[in-house]
């Protein structure tokens, strides 16, 4: 059986689909709406989306300097897209610009917090990227995979699921390569170190190690010069010399195992040959 298609929305269908939802409807979102499909039919530089969407939260951060609903309301809506438009570099690239040029707004007075300044530390990104754009989605994949085929292939339902958590994936990489958030970099090491998890039940064996191999070898794929980078560096408590070197062996034995899929061993092969091309080149 062929595979189903990928086929992701254009920026002006994302932004008709996003301005209908429910919690879309008031005239801040809706102009965010407008402002990210201007940055993805690149109508406006990064910079300009960014102070853009700023100036449109400015009064309620202002407002409640201490709180996060706006911040929440940002994210969550920004994980659409990151979802949507992952499995195109240039859109990635253009988000991933957006955050940057964010966090590099001047600070708003008084916003200082237990999960810092807005908007230099991005206060509950994480959290919600975690939530909206890997966890519900990892979810989504248990919940749709009922049914499978004796061969291991699924019915036509994991295809979007798993694409959209492979475009959070390669967000998440490029991101961390251009900020080094160390948020992000455990981000990198969960699903590095997912690859681990064993079972023995066939159901569960399609299900979680393929998603899981597929997300990892991603992660190496998009980012992987930059992971390197901060293991050689050796300043972060996630990403070290030791933990590629461990990677690098598990994508070795993961290329050969006859539990996964063709799609992941072939992918599994890919990040274990450019683990090996970087070895070395930024120690």
């Amino acid at each position: 059986m062929e595979e189903p298609q990928w086929q992701p929305e254009t920026p002006a269908e994302w932004a008709e689909r996003c301005a209908q939802e429910q919690y879309h409807q008031d005239a801040t979102t809706q102009a965010v709406i407008r402002a990210v499909q201007k940055l993805l039919e690149r109508e406006s530089p990064p910079e300009d989306i960014a102070r853009e969407i700023a100036e449109l939260y400015d009064a309620d951060v202002r407002a409640d300097p201490q709180g996060n609903g706006y911040g929440c309301k940002f994210w969550g809506l920004f994980c659409d897209p990151v979802r949507q438009f992952g499995g195109s570099l240039e859109h990635t690239r253009l988000l991933v610009d957006l955050i940057v040029a964010i966090s590099a707004l001047p600070d708003i007075p008084g916003t200082r917090f237990s999960q810092g300044i807005y908007w230099r530390d991005l206060p509950e990104f994480g959290w919600n990227f975690r939530e909206l754009a890997f966890m519900e989605l990892f979810s989504e994949i248990f919940y749709c995979l009922e049914d499978y085929y004796p061969d291991g292939r699924v019915t036509g339902d994991w295809y979007p699921i798993i694409q959209r958590y492979l475009n959070a994936t390669t967000f998440a990489a490029i991101f961390l390569s251009a900020s080094d958030r160390a948020g992000f970099s455990w981000f990198a090491k969960l699903a590095l170190d997912d690859q681990f998890i064993a079972t023995t039940d066939v159901e569960e064996r399609y299900r979680i190690r393929s998603a899981e191999a597929l997300a990892a070898a991603t992660w190496i794929d998009v980012g992987g010069a930059g992971i390197y980078r901060i293991c050689c560096v050796g300043r972060d408590e996630h990403l070290t010399l030791e933990a590629w070197g461990r990677w690098r062996e598990k994508f070795g034995a993961l290329a050969v195992e006859p539990d996964l899929d063709a799609r992941s061993r072939v992918a599994a092969a890919r990040a274990l040959n450019h683990m090996i091309s970087l070895d070395g080149v930024g120690e």
